[in-house]
């Protein structure tokens, strides 16, 4: 598996399961996180992939930085990374 923004990272230990429509509240409150969410995501995977993404952990920060702030707060990982 690659990020699926960079497409760079394939570390196994760098990759997250991102919630795509940043909707991973309503997941945690059902309980649905960790190894509940793996086995979700195994047991259902067309429908998993319209509702998850892998990114890195750079690219879900920069994720999470624009969706709460409207903007990314890390310019200088931008000019060294993109």
């Amino acid at each position: 598996y690659n990020c699926k923004k960079c497409k760079k990272c394939n570390d196994p230990t760098r990759l997250e399961i991102d919630h795509i429509q940043n909707d991973g509240n309503k997941d945690r409150k059902k309980g649905n996180q960790g190894t509940v969410l793996f086995n979700t995501i195994i047991k259902n995977p067309n429908e998993s992939k319209k509702i998850y993404q892998m990114l890195c952990s750079n690219c879900n920060k920069i994720k999470k930085d624009i969706a709460e702030n409207g903007k990314c707060n890390c310019d200088l990982f931008h000019v060294s990374y993109f």
